[in-house]
């Protein structure tokens, strides 16, 4: 099976980003709590849920269709596609969902070779020129980064907001999560945003890509979709998904 050569695996040492740590086949959270057992692999069954490529996933059943990324659809969510100035086509999609927000990108990568540890290191070094502190650790899915940024609040006093990086290497793509807000600081809500990100499917198409190309994202209803028509999931309403989000810190 192709996924297989893309297994998250953890990394060669632990971190103590947020306390948490592994410990016996488990990821041990600072209230004391285990979670999922890892396999022989490094690879808990919680991550082996998700993210999916469009092989593994075909049906658009309780997705919506924004090009490279089918975004799982739920009650209360409100997306915005976004993109390079000068860019034909968008290549962000960013959730915000009870005070949480995620931006979406979908990047071209080998067909044999993960690229998500080399992104993070790389992540490293811009946000470290931007004044950012980063630490690493281990999460749900595998190798994530934890990066704290200065930022100018809205009375002008110098601030900071955490930003969290998690990432998935699949065939020949790579699906990247940047988090902010209460997924950052609280358990219950990193949940739900880390759910909708492992139910993501990714349509990479045959097109020859280089290596971290962003993969582009289309609007709902068009090239013969309707976004009417989408599915309605668990109760919200399709028509209602699209509209201005939250502004994430981004680097490329």
């Amino acid at each position: 099976m192709m996924m297989a050569l893309f297994k998250r695996r953890r990394g060669s040492e632990d971190s103590d980003v947020g306390g948490a740590e592994a410990r016996g086949g488990q990821i041990i959270r600072p209230d004391g709590e285990a979670d999922d057992e890892l396999d022989g692999d490094g690879q808990s069954d919680q991550a082996a849920s998700g993210p999916y490529d469009k092989s593994e996933r075909p049906s658009l059943d309780g997705l919506v269709d924004f090009g490279a990324i089918r975004l799982p659809l739920r009650a209360g969510l409100k997306v915005t596609l976004g993109g390079d100035k000068g860019s034909p086509q968008p290549t962000t999609l960013t959730v915000q969902k009870s005070g949480s927000q995620m931006a979406l990108h979908a990047f071209a990568a080998p067909k044999t070779l993960g690229i998500w540890e080399e992104m993070i290191a790389d992540l490293e070094g811009k946000l470290a020129k931007q004044g950012g502190k980063t630490k690493r650790a281990m999460g749900r899915f595998g190798p994530e980064l934890l990066a704290e940024m200065p930022t100018t609040t809205a009375q002008g006093r110098t601030g900071k907001q955490v930003i969290r990086f998690i990432g998935v290497d699949g065939p020949r793509w790579l699906l990247r999560g940047t988090l902010a807000g209460k997924a950052v600081r609280e358990e219950a809500a990193a949940a739900e945003i880390e759910d909708l990100f492992a139910g993501v499917v990714v349509a990479r198409g045959d097109e020859a890509r280089p290596p971290r190309e962003a993969l582009p994202l289309k609007v709902p209803g068009l090239a013969g979709d309707s976004l009417d028509d989408a599915p309605s999931g668990d109760g919200s309403g399709p028509t209602d998904l699209l509209e201005r989000g939250p502004e994430i810190t981004e680097v490329r």
